[in-house]
């Protein structure tokens, strides 16, 4: 509702007690208030590519797990409004390094324009348990339509070794992963902003001025305020999560964008994950893992289930033939053009 979104752009422009921790793209911000389980984190960075490509790579939930290596079973349980495009109920994990279990979420999602007034769109994000939801039967959904999803072919199966037909070996497997997840709040207050940028070009005098209505570039700001449900977590583990998992959803979306939606970059070079160089992504992140001393195969292996799966990305053909995408489109050309 209304009071969400005033609260959401509050808490977004609210930079008291946050140190920023990672300057490069994409920026972060990290608070922790003594004497309270609450971890706030910041986020920002920009993507050259339009806000209904790169706002689709969040919003198609399901799809997820194909870009991003830390997401697990990522699964819309329910929509609400006349399209479904205005808000939902999602269910996934976040995988943890060892010793620690995946932290699972369930979130309510909703989407504001405020194009006319903040030049951006907002989605809120906060607990289930907020509006009064149950997560024990969330769950059973979210497990029942994340089956559903994979058995009818609407979604890639996941990477990895062929599954156990023969028996209930495979069944489980899958449930005592299940049963090793661990719930992570995600506090009210916490947001995403999703901003449309116009391109700069050269003017005759040198100075620059606005490509009308060439909205190419986006600014994504999201704003976490989250209890991991973990009494003193270790700094490693912060460390890992602002340092490691981040930066890499970044390269990794990066990286997604271009190979959806066959762009290149603003300086004509062939897109690969934020740059065009000839490297071996995967292996460079890995180094930097075993570096910082996290879990370097594990993690590792994460990146490699990832890559598997970029040649299934659906986003292109979502974005061109969904209707949300081209309202999205006719919003930027009329409130911003």
């Amino acid at each position: 509702g209304f009071k969400d979104f005033q609260e959401a752009l509050k808490q977004s422009s609210d930079e008291e007690g946050y140190t920023v921790v990672h300057r490069a793209r994409p920026k972060i911000a990290y608070r922790h208030i003594k004497g309270t389980p609450v971890h706030s984190v910041k986020y920002e960075a920009e993507h050259d590519f339009s806000a209904d490509k790169v706002y689709a790579m969040g919003w198609e939930f399901n799809y997820l797990d194909t870009w991003n290596p830390f997401s697990i079973e990522p699964t819309i349980v329910s929509r609400e409004g006349k399209r479904g495009d205005l808000a939902m109920v999602l269910n996934c994990a976040v995988w943890l390094p060892w010793p620690f279990h995946p932290r699972e979420l369930f979130v309510v999602v909703r989407s504001t324009d405020a194009l006319d007034k903040h030049g951006c769109w907002v989605v809120t994000i906060h607990d289930v348990e907020y509006e009064g939801e149950r997560p024990e039967s969330l769950r059973r959904r979210a497990a029942a339509m994340a089956a559903l999803e994979r058995s009818d072919g609407s979604h890639p199966a996941p990477a990895g070794p062929p599954a156990d037909h023969n028996g209930e070996g495979e069944k489980e497997k899958k449930k005592a992963k299940r049963r090793k997840r661990e719930r992570c709040a995600v506090l009210y207050g916490s947001s995403a902003t999703v901003s449309p940028l116009q391109d700069d070009i050269p003017a005759a005098n040198g100075e620059t001025k606005k490509l009308s209505a060439n909205f190419s570039r986006t600014r994504v700001q999201i704003c976490v305020h989250a209890d991991p449900l973990v009494l003193a977590p270790p700094n490693w583990l912060v460390n890992f999560v602002l340092k490691l998992m981040a930066p890499t959803i970044f390269k990794s979306l990066e990286r997604a964008l271009y190979r959806a939606y066959g762009s290149v970059r603003r300086d004509g070079k062939a897109g690969k994950g934020g740059g065009g160089e000839d490297v071996d992504e995967e292996e460079e992140e890995a180094k930097a893992s075993a570096a910082a001393g996290f879990g370097h195969r594990a993690f590792f292996n994460r990146l490699q289930k990832r890559a598997a799966r970029e040649d299934h990305l659906p986003y292109a053909q979502i974005v061109r033939e969904k209707d949300m995408y081209a309202n999205m489109r006719r919003r930027m050309e009329t409130a911003l053009g």
